[in-house]
């Protein structure tokens, strides 16, 4: 039963992020919106069925100076079942000149995995993106890296913003 689950925790959470930044146009906060803004809907959505844990150290990954101190942002833990957990890092890509960063996420994400070591734990890296922001571009570069398409979903508001979410999967540690 794990997939279905895990599946349906991570578009529950897409579809919410894409919610909130639908919501956030409207009232005309979406130029200051940052990745952090995100994390309240996921919070409030995996709550449900999951512990929710942020900003959790890895024990494997050492700093390297500055920074997050090697933490994924979300680790989920199911209610029921203490092995199965899945590691979410999110990103928002606001514009067009934004420049996407993960290879950290992904290190971070594949370091998670290597150290829960078990089959239902899942790594994801979810982005949220303005539809103007080089996507495709930077979609390109994520599939050079190896990490697949999970789920994506998508809204066009009246005024033709479209925001997107898009979900990869981290697979094994590169």
């Amino acid at each position: 039963m794990t997939k279905p689950k895990i599946k349906n925790t991570i578009v529950a959470i897409s579809e919410g992020l894409l919610g909130k930044a639908v919501f956030n146009s409207k009232i005309n906060i979406s130029e200051a919106y940052s990745e952090y803004m995100l994390y309240e809907p996921i919070v409030l959505i995996a709550n449900r069925n999951w512990n929710v844990q942020s900003e959790v150290q890895l024990t494997s990954l050492k700093s390297k100076g500055r920074g997050d101190n090697k933490k994924i942002d979300f680790v989920l833990t199911d209610l029921e079942n203490n092995d199965r957990s899945i590691a979410l890092e999110v990103k928002y890509i606001k514009g067009v000149k934004s420049k996407i960063k993960i290879d950290a996420d992904i290190e971070k994400l594949s370091a998670f995995k290597t150290e829960k070591s078990s089959k239902d734990t899942k790594a994801f890296l979810m982005i949220l993106w303005k539809e103007h922001s080089n996507r495709d571009k930077h979609r390109t570069r994520i599939s050079q890296i190896g990490i697949k398409k999970y789920f994506e979903c998508s809204f066009e508001t009246n005024l033709k913003q479209k925001y997107v979410v898009t979900v990869f999967e981290i697979y094994t540690k590169r």
